[in-house]
């Protein structure tokens, strides 16, 4: 019997706001009233059925997402939650579009695509676009190649949010129930923090986790920035 109890674990509400905010360095107020909205806010978030206070692996994708077209892109509230509302309409295979629809920002505009469906102006309502001229906003997220979508978030190491900031932690549902590991072990960052701290060198945990020294650094950086946050 899977130890999920037959469901997909990237729908199961692992992640307290507090521990989500720390994850991706997002307020975790921030991220409650994404999740549960309030008396003059409707959530956001395609949160999960169960009335906890948690949220799931696709919500952190789509916490990511928003964050990122808020940031970086200069995206109201109002306008995403326009286009989530066209994306539900549009693909309603997809249970949590903003973290299944595969999305694109050109000229101020908001792209997306699902499955085998023709890339559409989810901004201007519909507009075919021109694919080579988009950029890929979820550069940062693996999928499987067998089709089942997303399955692996690669998050930022400091608040800077630099765009090609390195892919050294990885978050992955199926790996120590979704908590931060580094990238290509099963090795919880938070681990290698403790031993840094302890007195364990940069070279000796390079060197144990077969990592590179560069990599042990930038999961430090990691930690740091996630323990401040």
């Amino acid at each position: 019997m899977s130890i999920y109890g037959g469901r997909d674990p990237r729908e199961l509400p692992a992640y307290s706001f507090a521990d989500a905010g720390r994850l991706l360095t997002v307020n975790p107020s921030t991220i409650r009233n994404w999740a549960k909205g309030h008396e003059h806010f409707r959530p956001v978030l395609t949160v999960p059925e169960e009335d906890v206070d948690a949220v799931s692996f696709f919500n952190l994708i789509e916490t990511f997402v928003l964050d990122e077209l808020r940031r970086r892109h200069g995206f109201s509230l109002q306008e995403l939650r326009r286009s989530i509302a066209y994306m539900r309409e549009t693909f309603p295979e997809a249970a949590y579009p903003l973290a299944q629809v595969d999305l694109f920002v050109s000229n101020n505009d908001l792209f997306g695509r699902f499955g085998r469906s023709s890339l559409v102006n989810i901004s201007r309502g519909g507009q075919l676009a021109l694919e080579e001229v988009l950029r890929d906003l979820l550069e940062r997220v693996e999928r499987d190649p067998s089709g089942d979508g997303i399955v692996k978030l690669f998050p930022f190491l400091t608040k800077q949010r630099v765009a090609d900031s390195p892919r050294a932690v990885e978050v992955n549902p199926r790996v120590r129930f979704g908590q931060p590991v580094v990238a290509g072990t099963g090795v919880p960052t938070a681990i290698v923090a403790q031993r840094f701290a302890a007195g364990d060198s940069i070279a000796r945990l390079a060197e144990e986790y077969d990592r590179t020294a560069q990599q042990i650094e930038h999961v430090l950086q990691y930690e740091t920035a996630r323990r401040a946050a």
